[in-house]
């Protein structure tokens, strides 16, 4: 968020010809690993990225089988309670707090009566934990933008649909543009390099969700901000 509220404020320049030039050149930007943008509404979620030079987007209900677990937990000086569920093919322990109630959490996490301050799969490849949280007496007056190419003009598909072009555009990114129409004069061999690499590194990929992937890899651990 912060990332994206950096960028919306970067000026756009119009050309001549109507095209929109976003000059980023001198401007400083936390990075970030989640290609992704999740937006919750009542009782769906809406997931976004984009996929080459199209973005994508599904919609899903969200989680209603937790498992609510009379046990509890002080982490970093938060009151939790426990509960578990399995989803998409992991099994997953799960630490929210009743005195934040918000339903929220990392990833499409969410449904539970307060908010989710640590998740982790139970074989250990994934875990979440909130590292930090920011009074809101200290956000009076702040606006944090979320960065509006991630989520408009998006062209609605289902999940299914989205992993089998998100495989496509992965393991052959050159034939995906060159299919679009689109001419590449410069980066070709940037591309070709980039896919040599994961091809080398395809055996340690571990998916959230393995319901589409089952292999197994490393632990793989994700700090989030609330």
């Amino acid at each position: 968020m912060k990332r994206d509220s950096i960028f919306q404020a970067i000026p756009i320049k119009t050309l001549e010809n109507g095209d929109r030039l976003l000059s980023s050149k001198g401007v400083s930007a936390p990075k970030t690993k989640f290609p992704y943008t999740i937006i919750q509404s009542g009782e769906s979620l809406q997931f976004f990225q984009r996929v080459a030079l199209s973005l994508l987007t599904y919609k899903e209900s969200i989680i209603k089988d937790w498992e609510l677990i009379n046990e509890t937990k002080i982490i970093n000086t938060i009151n939790c309670k426990k509960a578990k569920v399995t989803y998409k093919g992991r099994n997953w322990i799960v630490w929210y707090s009743t005195e934040i109630p918000f339903p929220y959490g990392p990833y499409k996490f969410s449904g539970l009566p307060g908010l989710i301050v640590k998740i982790t799969e139970d074989k250990g490849d994934y875990d979440f934990e909130l590292v930090k949280s920011t009074p809101s007496s200290k956000l009076k007056g702040k606006l944090v933008n979320i960065y509006e190419n991630r989520y408009t003009n998006a062209v609605e598909t289902t999940q299914p649909k989205f992993e089998e072009t998100l495989k496509n555009a992965t393991d052959n990114p050159l034939g995906v543009l060159a299919n679009s129409d689109t001419n590449i004069i410069q980066g070709q061999e940037i591309i070709r390099n980039r896919q040599k690499e994961r091809e080398k590194n395809k055996d340690g990929e571990s998916p959230i969700e393995l319901n589409y992937n089952s292999k197994k890899a490393p632990l793989k651990k994700r700090a989030y901000q609330q």
